[in-house]
């Protein structure tokens, strides 16, 4: 999944969450290493307990992380390359995902590209907080392996 607008149109709400926690696990599968696979959780009573690839991540209170929030967070874990581009002023930032919570997204921004330029400008890597009603879409721009 280069892009948003590449999913069909015709998905049902949960075929498309399932679609993106599965394109969200692949591309953690691809990008990170085999010793690095392993997720571990510090829950509420102290202890760290490893979670299984097929597990649900879980919040504090026991509810599974599911649709764009078990996205973003595999994105996290996996340090794929992201764009995101914002509403209200057009710019797209490229870099790597550092964390994500219920109104902001925090990413490494690697580049930057105006409304009117072609091309992304390599800046300074910046930490940047996007609050998630600023952004317009955001995808990866690793190549769909089939």
């Amino acid at each position: 999944m280069n892009h948003p607008n590449e999913l069909g149109r015709c998905m049902t709400v949960d075929a498309e969450r399932q679609a993106q926690i599965e394109e969200a696990r692949r591309l953690a599968a691809q990008e990170t290493p085999p010793a690095r696979r392993t997720i571990t959780l510090t829950l509420n009573d102290g202890a760290k307990r490893p979670q299984k690839d097929q597990a649900p991540i879980k919040r504090p209170g026991g509810k599974p992380v599911v649709g764009h929030e078990a996205f973003l967070r595999a994105l996290c874990h996996s340090g794929a390359n992201v764009i995101i581009e914002k509403v209200s002023s057009g710019q797209q930032y490229q870099g790597k995902l550092k964390h994500s919570d219920s109104y902001t997204v925090t990413m490494l921004v690697a580049s930057i590209k105006q409304p009117n330029d072609d091309e992304f400008v390599t800046v300074t890597p910046v930490e940047r907080v996007i609050y998630k009603h600023d952004i317009s879409e955001f995808y990866t721009t690793t190549a769909r392996v089939a």
